[in-house]
């Protein structure tokens, strides 16, 4: 199992840096979109204070609520069928409790699986890795500072990407 097929976004990674004045982001903005295969839409010059910081931060909204559902669909059902292929091992085994409640054991152990399964389906549809971005992002806008934002959707323009950054001197900062 692919693990994209568990995602709804196009770009499941952002690549941002800090810089300390608007001359300095423009120029950036510019030489990542003409050095990279980005499109317009994927490259994001954040303001200080910008009114429309959510939306620049994380632009696929209907992408995250697909996000959310096929993480905890699709992991939920890996639970549940590890719970299942649990209980039966364990009453292969032969220990007392699980062979002597064969019907129970499976219930609880697939319930459970299903729990477990929902329960890592939501922290990865959480987005620790992005919270980082967005937080540092936010900690730099909240100080004055500009921001390049950008969504790649490929490893290429991901490390093309954190060339031109570098290359721009900004301060990086990048989700997984």
């Amino acid at each position: 199992m692919s693990l994209s097929m568990l995602f709804g976004e196009r770009s499941l990674t952002i690549v941002a840096a800090l810089f300390d004045n608007l001359e300095s982001a423009r120029r950036a903005a510019e030489h990542v979109q003409s050095a990279s295969s980005m499109q317009a839409g994927q490259v994001k010059l954040v303001a200080p204070a910008d009114p429309a910081f959510d939306a620049k931060l994380e632009p696929e909204q209907t992408g995250i609520a697909h996000t959310l559902i096929r993480t905890h669909v699709v992991l939920g059902a890996v639970g549940l069928v590890m719970g299942v292929l649990l209980a039966i091992a364990l009453q292969q085994a032969d220990l007392a409790l699980f062979a002597q409640n064969p019907g129970r054991s499976v219930l609880i152990l697939a319930v459970l699986g299903l729990f477990f399964g929902m329960m890592v389906g939501g922290f990865v549809s959480l987005r620790p890795d992005h919270d980082m971005v967005i937080e540092k992002v936010r900690w730099g806008s909240a100080s004055g500072r500009w921001a390049v934002v950008t969504h790649p959707v490929s490893s290429a323009q991901k490390k093309q990407v954190e060339e031109v950054l570098r290359a721009e001197h900004g301060d990086l900062v990048e989700s997984l």
